[in-house]
């Protein structure tokens, strides 16, 4: 069996206890050191730059739209992050069954889990965030592991680090669960089980070299957003002054599906696999049809599915090294890009020139990322991260202009 990637004691219980102890901390005293942008004392930002709480602690701005309340950005940043980290988890479960080097991999593994943690670092400090990314990198030594023991037919050792998966979801569950009041522990354990049966799911395919592997994974990416609203309504719920806005009202909602729409997006370009584009496809059409006209989402959806053959046809063309293709496709991808984003704007009310920069901002993601898991995935860890880092922001902004162009469709 391969050494893990981060070896450590069996034990959680350290990185477990300092995250139940800032979340009580919290729920008793408030949040520490808060300054006005609500960075506070000794806080990291996420990598993104953006501020997650409110500039104000008892309003919101008469121009904040309901999906950019500060309780939409935390929904929709903890989304995003857990979507990445389950993306360049089985990214390293597929180098190193592979056989490959996974230095890479291993590498863009850990700066996923770093951003998750960054965004924990934000509502409770320092010390929560490190504490934060030690359980979860303990975890996906876990995954690691178990992966490791599938290829290499050891059932008996599957079988004990598949309890040993089991085990964190009870165990942060019901440690996170007492930390946040307004949230049952069932709650963040039923979520966080979805999640690890998913994950387990997604790496036996892997493993196996099963076809519906990338299905799998967007499976596993989905349970990331249901995991992300969970915590994400604990944590407002404890700190309301903090994080104004409602977690799961439908603004929220929308920013959170499209985030992880598009991220999947990318990650399926990456992979090159058309079935799991138009899945991914499906679950991004349900999302939007919180604004799109029941009547005018066939039209809609006919266009993106054109986009998710382009970044297919592109993978193709990249992997096999032909540049006339490659050329050829990557117009395609700008083309249907365009004809999506404009034929979503036609249909809500978006201003065209914004409908354009979603087009350009989607398609130079997927451009540079198109293919890289499937020509050589040893080494696209970090390409595939950047383009789904670089994806959020427009995905978050197309949600923005929409709950302007359509109020009445998206309380906060």
């Amino acid at each position: 069996m391969r050494p893990l990637v981060h070896p450590r004691p069996r034990s959680l219980a350290p990185a477990l206890a300092a995250l139940t102890a800032a979340a009580l901390l919290v729920s008793a005293c408030g949040t520490p050191g808060t300054d006005v942008d609500g960075a506070g004392a000794g806080a990291t930002t996420p990598t993104t730059g953006r501020v997650l709480v409110a500039d104000s602690t008892s309003r919101l701005g008469a121009d904040v739209v309901a999906t950019d309340t500060p309780a939409a950005r935390l929904r929709g940043e903890l989304a995003a992050r857990l979507q990445a980290t389950t993306v360049a988890t089985a990214l390293v479960v597929q180098v190193r069954t592979e056989g490959s080097d996974p230095t890479s991999a291993d590498a863009a593994l850990s700066a996923a889990i770093d951003d998750t943690a960054a965004v924990w670092a934000e509502v409770y400090g320092d010390d929560a965030g490190a504490a934060f990314g030690q359980a979860w990198r303990l975890h996906t030594d876990d995954v690691l592991a178990y992966a490791d023991a599938r290829s290499g037919d050891d059932p008996t050792g599957a079988a004990a680090n598949q309890r040993e998966l089991t085990a964190f979801a009870d165990d942060v569950g019901a440690l996170l669960g007492s930390g946040f009041p307004a949230v049952p522990a069932a709650s963040v354990v039923a979520s966080l089980e979805d999640h690890l049966d998913a994950t387990v799911a997604a790496v036996d395919a892997i493993v196996l070299a099963d076809p519906v592997a990338p299905a799998r994974l967007v499976a596993a990416s989905e349970t990331a957003e249901a995991t992300a609203t969970t915590i994400a309504a604990g944590i407002a719920a404890q700190q309301p002054d903090r994080y104004p806005g409602d977690v799961e009202s439908p603004a929220a909602t929308l920013r959170s599906a499209l985030v992880t729409g598009l991220g999947a997006h990318v990650a399926m370009g990456a992979a090159g696999d058309a079935a799991a584009l138009d899945d991914v496809g499906a679950e991004l059409v349900e999302g939007l049809g919180l604004v799109v006209p029941p009547d005018q989402a066939a039209a809609v959806t006919a266009i993106w599915q054109a986009h998710s053959a382009a970044v297919a046809d592109l993978a193709v063309a990249r992997d096999g090294g032909d540049a006339d293709a490659r050329q050829a496709a990557e117009d395609e991808v700008r083309t249907t890009a365009v004809a999506w984003a404009r034929a979503l704007a036609e249909v809500t009310s978006l201003d065209p020139a914004t409908a354009d920069d979603v087009a350009e901002g989607l398609s130079a993601a997927v451009i540079a990322s198109a293919g890289a898991t499937r020509i050589d995935a040893s080494t696209a860890g970090p390409d595939l991260r950047s383009a789904m880092g670089a994806v959020a922001p427009v995905a978050a902004g197309l949600a923005d202009a929409l709950a302007r162009a359509n109020p009445d469709r998206l309380p906060g």
